[in-house]
């Protein structure tokens, strides 16, 4: 497949998995009593997306499926989609947000310099080069409380406990 041909399937599948999930979300989490359940739910819901957009797209590279954020607290359900098609298979993504106007996903990755523990991306288009990255500054930013994407990549990886 050419890169043009996968990042046009890419949001095929993409808009599919936005209909999909809202769907899946609200069969799988109405009604849940116990709040552990809900750890199990997630895991399988996974599942079950990956299964579904497998079978329905069986040509698409699984690594390069959209991947998808599901999180519940009291009130709501939760879930972020992968917006760009990122061929970089190290980046573990932290969600999307919407900064500026601009949609970004967030990722980090683990850092083999000794410095720093973590690199921190905040992609904002389908290109190769449409993302920004760092290490030192979303800490920085962080820990100063400034609202960048990159510090908000931070943030989200703290509470994942990727980061300390």
């Amino acid at each position: 497949m050419q890169d043009e041909t996968i990042i046009k399937q890419y949001i095929e599948i993409r808009d599919y998995l936005k209909d999909y999930l809202f769907q899946m979300t609200e069969v799988f989490f109405s009604e849940l009593w116990d709040p552990l359940m809900v750890h199990i739910v997630i895991k399988e819901l996974r599942q079950l997306i990956t299964k579904e957009l497998s079978y329905r797209y069986p040509d698409f590279p699984i690594d390069y499926l959209p991947q998808v954020k599901i999180s519940k607290d009291d009130d709501a359900v939760e879930a972020g989609i992968q917006i760009y098609f990122n061929s970089d298979k190290s980046l573990r993504f932290l969600g999307c947000i919407e900064y500026d106007s601009i949609n970004y996903d967030l990722y980090c990755r683990k850092s083999w310099d000794p410095y720093f523990s973590h690199v921190f991306y905040a992609r904002n288009g389908h290109a190769e080069d449409a993302f920004e990255k760092g290490s030192k500054e979303p800490a920085a930013e962080y820990m100063i409380g400034k609202l960048t994407p990159l510090s908000i990549a931070y943030s989200f990886a703290v509470e994942e406990g990727f980061v300390n």
